[in-house]
């Protein structure tokens, strides 16, 4: 609701307010969904319910605060990104594509972390929680070190993937934004 009042508020138009409400419509359906498939969710008044709605809340409120942030970060970037004209935007839908590839198992290693946690969590195996976060920690930089490197290094060949070669500029553009990021 607070994203959909910051959106309008702002006069965000366009893709932008459809990438909003899409998230918002996708929170329904599952809610809607977890509410018909497991009918035991729908006594509120129940301790069980109190129980797994605050573990269900306490592990997943960090990851859909990140969720959140990132996807208003996105919105707000790419609000500035039209305001520089046609070669910026261009090259920054190219670099958008790129970054995704590059970074989405760095997110995923995020994912199955969670995931690591809350099932030792919920085994009582508290130990296991705590080798489980040094090795991620180690194994997500190791990665996010390594995949920025070959973006770095490699960046003028992914811009080719989605640009064609006589548009200098767009790549030039391109090329300095993955490097900086």
């Amino acid at each position: 609701d607070l994203l959909l009042i910051l959106v309008f508020g702002m006069e965000i138009e366009g893709a932008a307010i459809a990438t909003v409400l899409s998230r918002v419509a996708a929170g329904i359906s599952i809610a809607f969904y977890a509410f018909r498939k497991f009918p035991e969710m729908r006594s509120f008044r129940t301790d069980a319910f109190r129980r797994t709605a605050a573990d269900i809340f306490r592990f997943s409120s960090l990851s859909a605060l990140q969720q959140s942030v990132m996807n208003f970060g996105i919105l707000m970037i790419q609000g500035l990104v039209n305001s520089f004209g046609p070669a910026v935007m261009a090259a920054f839908a190219a670099v958008v594509k790129i970054d995704s590839f590059a970074y989405m198992p760095a997110q995923e290693f995020g994912n199955a972390y969670s995931l690591f946690i809350s099932q030792n969590y919920g085994a009582e195996k508290y130990e296991r929680v705590d080798i489980g976060t040094k090795k991620a920690i180690r194994i997500s930089a190791l990665f996010c070190l390594i995949i920025s490197a070959i973006v770095v290094l490699l960046a003028r060949f992914f811009m080719l993937f989605f640009i064609r070669a006589e548009e200098t500029e767009i790549i030039r553009i391109g090329i300095q934004y993955l490097r900086i990021e």
